[in-house]
């Protein structure tokens, strides 16, 4: 993406994004819950959204919350966590287990080495920072929004997951085919957080 298009980039264009993107496996919750995100301390944060998606491979599930931000610069980062704590708060289990921030901070001096630092913490969220140099398909590719099967098939699997349980099978017996193929129909269902720990671990 050119540094022009780069610098149009905003939150609603993100949330087009990843509503297009996601249309297939999540559903789009109305702007009726939206409402208990607005905070006065926030209000310097001016390019945010909060998009709330439910899967809808089944029609029942957990809701998964993306606050969607653009920043000026590096130190409105601060700001912006502040307001994920708030929505954490305010979040009930499991959903605050399930809360991600995606930005995009419009700094020149930015370095792949700081967005990569502050994705590596897990502190109050998951966050996905846009990178120097990336576009937006490159960038929701690194997100759990891109599918990780074509054509709505475990027969597509992308082959780093089939690798992955080959290599955890050839480590550990017990990981047999039968573990292998429910551990890959967990993975492909589009649970996360605390439902895919349950069904992983069989935990009741």
């Amino acid at each position: 993406m050119s540094d022009s298009n780069f610098n149009e980039i905003t939150s609603q264009l993100l949330v087009k994004n990843i509503t297009a993107l996601a249309s297939d496996r999540f559903l789009t919750l109305g702007n009726d819950e939206q409402n208990m995100f607005e905070f006065d301390s926030a209000k310097e944060l001016l390019d945010k959204a909060v998009l709330r998606l439910r899967r809808n491979i089944d029609g029942i599930g957990g809701v998964r919350t993306i606050l969607v931000l653009v920043l000026n610069n590096y130190n409105e980062f601060k700001d912006a966590l502040r307001w994920a704590a708030l929505i954490k708060d305010e979040l009930l289990e499991p959903e605050n287990g399930d809360l991600y921030m995606f930005v995009v901070i419009k700094d020149e001096n930015l370095s792949i080495e700081q967005c990569t630092n502050i994705e590596s913490s897990d502190r109050i969220c998951r966050k996905y920072i846009f990178r120097p140099g990336e576009t937006v398909p490159e960038f929701l590719s690194r997100t759990f929004i891109e599918p990780v099967v074509g054509n709505g098939s475990t027969d597509s699997i992308i082959d780093p997951l089939s690798l992955a349980l080959e290599k955890v099978s050839q480590q550990h017996q017990w990981f047999d085919s039968s573990e292998q193929e429910r551990w890959k129909t967990a993975l492909l269902s589009g649970k996360s957080g605390h439902e895919l720990i349950e069904v992983l671990f069989k935990i009741s």
